[in-house]
């Protein structure tokens, strides 16, 4: 009797210690399937980084002949800040449009006015 008493405890012990393991197994089963999947997604991205090492590769030399160009060109550079005031000549136009904008909003005023007569 006393023994019939053990197994039951220690079935019923045996039942509630195996039912967390159950579970913890059985989330562990689902988290490998999405590693599994994870794996191949990355070999996809280890390709795809491959042709991406590929085209540093040609940056690399394609940028040696630049920075020689660049070290010959120095008066080039300053020519670019000459070209930079051109673009200062190109802001004078706008303002122009700022007086058709006021007038616009004369016009508008105009017309409001009108509407309210």
């Amino acid at each position: 009797m006393h023994s019939s008493n053990t197994v039951p405890v220690t079935a019923a012990a045996a039942a509630s210690s195996s039912s967390p393991p159950t579970a913890a197994a059985t989330a562990a089963a689902p988290t490998a399937s999405a590693p599994t999947a994870s794996a191949p997604a990355s070999a996809p991205t280890a390709t795809a980084a491959a042709p991406t090492a590929s085209a540093p590769t040609a940056a690399a030399p394609t940028a040696a002949p630049p920075p020689t160009a660049a070290a010959e060109p120095p008066p080039s550079a300053p020519t670019a800040s000459t070209a930079a005031p051109p673009p200062t000549a190109s802001p004078p136009p706008p303002p122009p449009p700022p007086p058709t904008a006021a007038a616009a909003a004369a016009a508008a005023a105009a017309a409001a006015s009108n509407q309210f007569l």
